[in-house]
């Protein structure tokens, strides 16, 4: 592909407004709405639960902030959310 080519490219940001601007819906979620509903994690089988019956709603527009002492769950969250880590029991809800 020549550089003139790539340069004349559609834009994905492109494609997202004509996408908007034309009513087509976007596989976004319309809220930001996040819940998780009796979570059970754990790294490997065989393994101790990190995270153990977890539920909690974060409402569209709310900010929150996780804290906690070393090995409490904070970066194993993270995971769950981003689906970087499978769960054994429960649901997260986007």
């Amino acid at each position: 592909m020549k550089v003139s080519e790539i340069i004349q490219e559609k834009h994905e940001g492109d494609l997202e407004t004509r996408k908007l601007l034309s009513g087509e819906r976007s596989s976004w979620p319309e809220k930001g709405r996040l819940e998780f509903k009796n979570v059970v994690m754990r790294y490997r089988a065989n393994t101790d639960i990190v995270l153990k019956d977890l539920s909690f709603t974060i409402e569209a527009g709310h900010r929150i902030g996780v804290v906690g002492r070393t090995g409490a769950g904070k970066s194993t969250l993270a995971n769950v959310i981003t689906r970087l880590c499978e769960i054994e029991e429960g649901r997260v809800l986007y």
